[in-house]
């Protein structure tokens, strides 16, 4: 690289930087100026320029002045005293230690550098255009993102305020099932089942198999269960071969059939049939030990009692009334279901991404007062306060006042936990359902989460879990039948005992239901007029019924004749 420069021999030294002058004027600048005067007259020479002139207009086709090449090399930098009105190499210069404010009438730079150092160092007094465009879609962009923000706050304010829906939805969720009820449906059905039962601890077993058909037309006052057993082991096979059992209704009589061992139907009084079954119960030593005794005690105990005494008043009413409107009675006990919820003190609170609604239930005040918001928003429906009459057979004021009381003179307890809802923040899905109860004088809780298509149900106390059982449904449909598939699964915890538990249960229905399925019970038998011998027969029959007849005749006491009077004292 040559030191020295044509026309001027300034020695090169970089470390020097020239004073910036009181009104410069950049190499570009004064290209750009000397085109211009050069066009006017070619002849006339360059004169200082004193002020920055505005940017001269684009220049015509006919100047033919090319493009700014790319970045020069090292030689050509040190050409810096050679001016070339169609080439113009830009400089490079080093302005970090230039005081750029040092002159008061200095113009502002722009000191943007285009890639390839196509513009060079440039100097404008305005603002370009490229950045006011760029402008406009960051100002969208930011109105969008605000617009997006307040319209999610508006919507988690809106929801998170209104707990009644996330109520309404947990209530709709537990009625779902019954959603396709229909009055025909209810009426009458027909089909059969399969049934199978499975728990097991270290010490115990119990497996129950069972298959069976069903039959109902509540207008003819007829339902009929047949069970055929074809498995039972309790700690060891107890069946040689299927047990079948028949429990039918008919009227205002119950008949039993137990074909293995008697030829013909047993009958009794159903709103009769608690004592009846106290009076066989009587005959055996420790009942309470045979599975059969357990399970009827529990279903009376639950209810079953009170059901048989005014299962006359019932089924004749229904009986008569063949049009009762099921669903608008469902829908309505639903609506009143969500209004006694409401009814309570309700608080809300967030935990996370989740929204907690806590219905205050612990007071006896408050569950009385659920339970007559509950009555009244009942009888308030008129449709379906109605349907309730009809099967009663009472009047509308006297039933709504019976309803009452009940709700005044039932025995209340505080309650130590609360209702608890968690749903998602932004939609009222169920995360999980807390609902508090009483078992004896221990407080308890169960807690519902949906699982798949079904739910997992944990039952706790105030220390531990007591159980936690998975279940789930699953519907299927032909053009002749629905199939609806149960199954439960889980664990039972019981002081140092854990016993698994499985449970499942097929239910096939005929879309068309057979009314063909009810037996003839014309040489059927009065409880009340067997005798000894009837008693003994039967017996004997039952105990050479392989290991169940050795359990049977282990328990069994003898026989005895029923006396009419105790059998219709209601205990």
């Amino acid at each position: 690289m040559n030191n020295e420069i044509q026309n001027n021999q300034v020695s090169e030294d970089t470390s020097i930087i020239p004073a910036t002058p009181t009104d410069y004027v950049l190499p570009k600048d004064q290209q750009m100026m000397t085109q211009k005067i050069q066009t006017v007259n070619p002849d006339t020479p360059v004169q200082p320029v004193q002020d920055i002139p505005a940017p001269p207009p684009a220049p015509s086709v006919e100047q033919n002045i090319p493009a700014p090449p790319s970045a020069p090399s090292t030689d050509e930098q040190n050409a810096v005293g050679t001016i070339n009105t169609t080439t113009v190499a830009p400089p490079t210069m080093d302005l970090s230690h230039v005081d750029l404010n040092a002159n008061a009438n200095a113009q502002s730079l722009d000191l943007t550098m285009q890639s390839g150092a196509k513009e060079g160092l440039t100097m404008t007094g305005k603002t370009k255009p490229k950045k006011k465009a760029k402008l406009v879609p960051i100002i969208v962009i930011v109105i969008l993102v605000l617009g997006l923000i307040g319209g999610g706050i508006y919507f988690y304010m809106s929801q998170f305020k209104t707990y009644e829906k996330r109520i309404d939805a947990v209530v709709d969720k537990a009625f779902s099932s019954l959603n396709n009820t229909t009055n025909y449906k209810i009426n009458s059905g027909s089909g059969n089942y399969t049934f199978s039962y499975n728990s097991s601890t270290n010490e115990e077993q119990l497996i129950i198999e069972t298959k069976g058909k069903y039959a109902y037309d509540l207008p003819s006052k007829q339902v009929n269960l047949i069970s055929n057993f074809t498995r039972y082991n309790n700690n060891q096979e107890l069946l040689p071969s299927e047990l079948n059992t028949e429990v039918y209704l008919k009227n205002n009589d119950a008949y039993l059939l137990l074909s293995n061992f008697n030829d013909n139907y047993v009958y009794t009084e159903v709103n009769n049939s608690y004592n009846t079954i106290k009076d066989v119960e009587s005959r055996f030593n420790d009942p309470e030990e045979l599975l059969v005794f357990k399970v009827t005690n529990t279903l009376f105990d639950s209810g079953l009692d009170e059901l048989s005494k005014n299962y006359d008043t019932y089924i004749t009413n229904i009986s008569k009334n063949e049009n009762v409107d099921y669903k608008t009675l469902i829908n309505g006990i639903k609506a009143a279901t969500k209004s006694a919820l409401k009814s309570a003190p309700i608080t809300q609170s967030l935990e996370g991404t989740t929204n907690v609604v806590t219905i205050d239930v612990k007071s006896v005040n408050t569950q009385k007062k659920m339970g007559k918001t509950f009555i009244e928003t009942l009888h308030n429906n008129k449709k379906a306060f109605e349907q309730l009459v009809i099967i009663t057979g009472i009047e509308d004021d006297k039933l709504y006042k019976q309803y009452l009381d009940n709700i005044e003179n039932k025995e209340y307890k505080e309650l130590k936990n609360n209702i608890i809802i968690k749903s998602n923040m932004f939609k009222s899905t169920l995360i999980s359902l807390v609902i508090p109860f009483n078992f004896g004088d221990e407080a308890r809780t169960i807690v519902v989460t949906p699982v798949g298509t079904g739910y997992k149900f944990v039952v706790k106390n105030s220390s531990k879990e007591l159980a936690n059982i998975k279940y789930s449904k699953a519907t299927s449909k032909t053009s002749t039948t629905e199939t609806k598939t149960y199954k439960a699964e889980g664990i039972i915890y019981n002081e140092s005992t854990v016993t698994n538990l499985t449970i499942d249960l097929e239910v096939v229905k005929d879309v068309n239901p057979n009314k063909d399925n009810f037996p003839i019970t014309k040489d059927s038998v009065d409880y009340k007029v067997l005798t000894v011998d009837n008693y003994n027969a039967t017996a004997a029959k039952i105990e050479a019924f392989g290991n169940l007849g050795v359990l049977f005749k282990s328990h069994y006491k003898g026989a005895q004749t029923p006396i009419e009077g105790e059998l219709n004292e209601v205990p």
